[in-house]
């Protein structure tokens, strides 16, 4: 965790079983299970996640914020990991 102004920041880090991501607290615990085809790192308190057919939000916690529901394939940026890369299937 890191502290910034007093306030604590939980850090979470993309863990892979499988084929699937999840992602861990800095001490290896897990905080979301691995269910995600692929994801993306938080950027305020949020990510991008892609559970085929759809690309979800979630927060720290896993809970969805937004989703879009259809066919897409995700990256993230190997040079700017605070950005995902989204496109329609066969495109």
């Amino acid at each position: 965790m890191s502290a910034i102004n007093g306030l604590t920041e939980q850090m979470l880090i993309p863990y892979r079983v499988g084929k699937y991501w999840g992602y861990s607290d800095e001490n290896g615990e897990i905080v979301i299970p691995a269910i995600y085809h692929q994801v993306s790192w938080f950027y305020d308190e949020t990510a991008w996640v892609y559970m085929w057919p759809r690309l979800i939000k979630i927060d720290k916690i896993g809970q969805v914020i937004d989703q879009v529901d259809f066919p897409i394939g995700i990256s993230a940026e190997t040079n700017n990991p605070n950005r995902v890369v989204a496109s329609l299937i066969g495109s």
